[in-house]
């Protein structure tokens, strides 16, 4: 039998790292900077033997990082916070949630579990560090969506002349920022912006409501059609800068922001929209049920049960597509729970349908894509990564073909050899598995193909 590596789903970094370079603060005054702990947050672990039934709450520290501020108060790896402030916390988004009320350099009480004892210890919050880079100069602005205003980044190259063309990036939807810290250096998304940099384009990234420095409260709130205003409203702004062409803004969406992307694109005046591992375009009781089975398949090629497997996750799918809570939907099929625990330690969530809120994933199910595709103005670039295992092809043609029947020739698809869902290098899906997708060489094929398209589009080069 094949040993496959346990990924643990839900981990997330709340770094301290300081960078220097330089930092345009366009809205300072409008958005005050957010406050950072200096952590790795990780579920707790499920309880086991007596009370084992009962859930887990708080949040385990993972790791804290030293020098931060977690450190100077005395917080310890394995510590459990179990309230910040007066806010207690159940489970990792909690912990960010929490922390939206202060500001750096503001004291906040952490209350702790350590082994047997319940502690409280003072965390005196260091400002997050900003984004910075050799190669372009970092704006911190803000949209504007629904009377709230979004923080977003502006990444402009340095020492450019002149007007570029203009890429507006949109990821799958989170409830992280999308600032890339100086503890980022490996990020996927910051080996992305390097390469759109290094071949002379702007690029504008945009937190969601409710995240980071943005306005709001909670971002599990924000429905699918407020974060296609959000990002229609950032397209619009981004061609207003003076160094940007507006003739030659594109929209470049990746994973589950193909679920936003022909939203967004609809009377924003964007050149075109180019996609990457798209995993939103056919119905998910079609999609979702692949892409568990070839998890599966990755984890245990020898697994004789899979294809059951997949059975269950069709039914689970649709049950939750029709409404049923996904905790209720879980109930109903048998041995699908502990099947799903393959992808994190907690396995399926009660409000999450393989990882996507519920709320939201009813939002994508209710919205005809093949409609909404059909109705974007623009050029259209689907790319296929072959060594992607978590995005159907399918998906990608799927995308192409509903464009092209209603504008024909107007969209392209092209599959990019040894390219894996982040975009980095691997030979096939199961290299990309086994070497863990974030960890690889960045593919300079995927942004080569993005640019040269965007030059015959736009007429020139970048």
């Amino acid at each position: 039998m094949a040993v496959r590596p346990l990924r643990l789903v839900g981990w997330f970094s709340c770094l301290v790292v300081f960078g220097q370079s330089m930092v345009l603060v366009a809205d300072a005054a409008e958005l005050r900077r957010r406050g950072v702990v200096g952590v790795q947050l990780a579920p707790v672990p499920a309880a086991e033997g007596e009370g084992a039934a009962q859930a887990s709450k708080g949040v385990l520290l993972a790791a804290v990082v030293p020098g931060g501020a977690a450190e100077a108060a005395g917080l310890q790896a394995n510590d459990i916070v179990v309230k910040i402030g007066d806010t207690e916390l159940t489970a990792v988004p909690d912990f960010s949630q929490a922390l939206r009320s202060f500001y750096g350099g503001d004291k906040v009480p952490f209350t702790i579990q350590r082994g047997k004892e319940t502690l409280t210890k003072e965390v005196v919050l260091a400002e997050r560090p900003r984004e910075t880079s050799d190669l372009y100069e970092v704006m911190y602005e803000s949209v504007e969506v629904n009377g709230l205003r979004l923080r977003s980044y502006v990444t402009r190259p340095q020492k450019s002349e002149g007007k570029r063309p203009a890429v507006l990036l949109i990821p799958s939807p989170g409830t992280f920022p999308m600032e890339l810290g100086p503890q980022m250096a490996n990020h996927p998304y910051r080996k992305l912006i390097d390469a759109l940099t290094r071949a002379g384009l702007v690029t504008m990234r945009v937190d969601r409501a409710g995240v980071g420095e943005s306005d709001g409260s909670n971002p599990m709130e924000t429905d699918l059609a407020m974060d296609a205003e959000s990002f229609r409203n950032a397209a619009r702004k981004l061609a207003t800068y003076d160094f940007v062409d507006a003739d030659r803004v594109f929209i470049y969406a990746f994973g589950m922001g193909s679920a936003i992307a022909p939203l967004a694109a609809k009377d924003s005046g964007v050149r075109g929209v180019a996609l990457y591992g798209s995993t939103i375009a056919r119905t998910t009781s079609e999609s979702l049920p692949e892409a568990l089975g070839r998890m599966w398949w990755l984890y245990d090629p020898d697994d004789k049960e899979i294809d059951q497997k997949v059975k269950l996750a069709t039914k689970y799918v649709k049950l939750c597509a029709e409404g049923t809570k996904p905790g209720e939907a879980l109930s109903q099929c048998d041995g699908l729970r502990e099947a799903m625990r393959r992808f994190s330690r907690q396995g399926e969530r009660d409000d999450h349908v393989a990882g996507i809120y519920h709320p939201y994933f009813l939002n994508i199910c209710r919205t005809d894509y093949a409609k909404a595709w059909g109705e974007v103005g623009s050029e259209v670039l689907v790319l296929w990564g072959e060594a992607d295992y978590q995005a159907n092809r399918k998906d990608s043609e799927f995308i192409a073909e509903v464009v092209n029947k209603k504008h024909s020739g107007r969209a392209t698809f092209k599959t990019l050899p040894k390219c894996d869902h982040v975009g980095n290098k691997a030979d096939d899906p199961e290299d990309s598995f086994l070497t863990g997708y974030s960890a690889g060489e960045f593919n300079p094929l995927l942004v080569e193909t993005l640019v040269s398209w965007m030059e015959k589009l736009g007429g020139g080069k970048a």
